[in-house]
């Protein structure tokens, strides 16, 4: 599978959450394009490097769910935690030689887009409905 770039249609109307939306895309475009050039080595180093980069993804975009008062937080907590641990294992799988770099950026485009199109999309309605009342009242 082809690893689809950002598009607006998955902006959710926060630009902090877009714009590390739009940066995870990338990196997973760098993953396959590593993959396409069968370059292993690259590939590794990207997939760690979005890993580190969704993990700190997760808190940023957390701490302004809880900033916000979001009433799904804790559920949107352990939607990220239950990914974390799936990319852990997917992560062992790659270093044993189980599964392919563009299996693991397959995986990950897969998810992160249907999270964006549903929990993000959430997120971002009730962030922006509370923006509006503080600027409001």
């Amino acid at each position: 599978m082809l690893i689809m770039e950002w598009n607006p249609a998955l902006e959710v109307g926060i630009d902090e959450m877009d714009s590390d939306h739009r940066t995870l895309f990338e990196l997973l475009v760098r993953v396959q394009d590593a993959s396409d050039a069968d370059d292993r080595a690259e590939a590794m180093a990207v997939l760690k490097e979005l890993a580190d980069y969704t993990q700190w993804h997760f808190a940023r975009e957390e701490a302004l769910m809880a900033r916000h008062a979001y009433e799904f937080t804790a559920e949107h907590r352990e939607e990220h935690q239950r990914l974390a641990r799936q990319v852990g294992h997917m992560m062992t799988d790659l270093d044993r030689g189980h599964i392919a770099p563009h299996d693991v950026a397959t995986f990950l485009q897969r998810w992160l887009m249907g999270h964006i199109a549903g929990a993000d999309r959430h997120v971002g309605e009730a962030i922006a409905r509370s923006r509006q009342k503080a600027t409001a009242g």
